[in-house]
C-alpha cells in the first residue's frame, strides 16, 4: 500500500496539528498502514486503512464521514493475526485536505478483559515489528 495515494504524508500532520488543542492523550501513538472494517448499527461494513494507534484508540482514513459520539464496531487484523473486534466512540471525523477521504479519530469503549488484552498484544507486536524494522535498516 502506497501513503502517497492515501494522501496522508503532510495531510497526516497537518491534520494531526488542527486537533492539537484535543490532543490530550493519554498512550503512546503509532503510526501505521493497516486495513480496517468499520460497521455502524444495520449498515454495510466500510473499509478504511488504519494511520496510527494506541492503546486507548486509532485514527483512520476512510471515504466515509461518521458522526462524532457514534459508536461504531470495529475490526482489525494484520495477515499474521486473527482479527480484533472492538467497539469504539467517533471522536472526530475530518474532510483531509485535498483528498475525498476523512481522517477519523476512535477512542476504544470496550471494556471486556480478554478484548482489552488481545488489543495490549497487538499494539505491543505493531510496536516490536517497528522496533524489529529499524534495527535491520
Amino acid at each position: 500500500m502506497n501513503a502517497e495515494n492515501l494522501n496522508m504524508g503532510d495531510n497526516h500532520l497537518a491534520n494531526q496539528e488542527a486537533l492539537t488543542a484535543d490532543n490530550r492523550r493519554e498512550h503512546k501513538r503509532f503510526v501505521m498502514l493497516e486495513y480496517a472494517k468499520i460497521k455502524l448499527a444495520d449498515e454495510a461494513e466500510i473499509s478504511s486503512v488504519l494511520v496510527d494507534l494506541s492503546l486507548g484508540g486509532l485514527q483512520l482514513r476512510s471515504r466515509h464521514q461518521y458522526e462524532a459520539g457514534s459508536i461504531v464496531d470495529i475490526s482489525i487484523g494484520r495477515g499474521d493475526t486473527e482479527p480484533i473486534a472492538l467497539q469504539a466512540e467517533v471522536r472526530y471525523s475530518l474532510p483531509v485536505k485535498k483528498s475525498d477521504l476523512f481522517a477519523t479519530g476512535l477512542k476504544f469503549v470496550t471494556t471486556d478483559e480478554a478484548t482489552t488484552r488481545k488489543w495490549v498484544d497487538y499494539v505491543h507486536n505493531v510496536f516490536k515489528d517497528q522496533g524489529e524494522n529499524l534495527l535491520a535498516d
